[in-house]
């Protein structure tokens, strides 16, 4: 157990010394947060609409970094050992799958942290945006966090898969699932047959839970923490078999 945390810590900390030494770095927990943060909360201003909408609208963008910083951390690990060409050296390395998808989920769990702590304080000097239910929003952020473990894990194997091909997916796939995940409205407004896929996404729950702190939904806690755990188990077993079909049909040793 002490090994698979040293190694998992050796990823998070790779990750978190990358940010440290390149500044352009910082720009994903500052710049373009605070520019996603400002353009719907400024659309939501100029329609004048209920200061709740605001309130939900804020905790939308809070909920997502938290699923699309875990995911791209997960994935990032991939990716920035191929970009510098030192695959080869990190699967001679003991560190396994899981450790790097866990690696990958603690230094994605610190960006979240401080991208929250920013978008509380600028919403608060700005819009004078309070927790409406401290206990419900981080239990609903926890959740998000889990789900993003799970989005990372489908697209690490994916990479295993396709390699490069597949680099573009860790960008776009967190896009499509904050579509269907009805993060700034009700999933009742999705056409019928995305409704009923959007319910199989903790997504989905974990916002309702954050929307039913200001009146705007029901949760459904069974569903949340069932949904939560099959994505985890099914994630795993997908990228644990890419792994090993990418090792046995030689596609690590062609991207190495």
């Amino acid at each position: 157990m002490k090994a698979f945390f040293e190694r998992s810590y050796s990823q998070a900390f790779k990750n978190m010394k990358l940010l440290f030494k390149n500044g352009f770095r910082w720009f994903d927990i500052t710049l373009w947060p605070l520019i996603l943060l400002f353009s719907i909360t400024f659309f939501v201003s100029y329609l004048q609409s209920d200061h709740r909408i605001l309130s939900m609208v804020i905790l939308g963008i809070m909920g997502w970094r938290a699923v699309y910083h875990v995911q791209m951390e997960i994935a990032s690990n991939f990716m920035e050992e191929h970009w510098s060409n030192s695959l080869t050296h990190l699967f001679i390395t003991p560190v396994r799958t899981i450790e790097l998808v866990f690696g990958g989920f603690l230094s994605g769990v610190v960006k979240f942290a401080m991208v929250f702590l920013m978008y509380y304080a600028v919403a608060f000097a700005v819009y004078g945006f309070v927790l409406p239910d401290l206990f419900l929003v981080l239990t609903a952020f926890f959740f998000l966090l889990v789900f993003g473990i799970s989005l990372g894990m489908v697209t690490l194997g994916l990479m295993f898969l396709f390699s490069s091909n597949a680099f573009s997916l860790s960008f776009t796939v967190p896009d499509v699932f904050v579509l269907i995940s009805g993060v700034y409205y009700p999933i009742s407004v999705l056409p019928g047959p995305v409704q009923a896929f959007a319910l199989l996404l903790p997504s989905a729950h974990a916002f309702n839970l954050l929307k039913s702190t200001l009146g705007f939904a029901q949760y459904d806690l069974p569903a949340l923490v069932i949904t939560s755990i099959a994505w985890l188990v099914v994630s795993y077993l997908f990228v644990s078999m890419a792994f090993s079909y990418a090792k046995k049909a030689g596609k690590l040793v062609r991207v190495a």
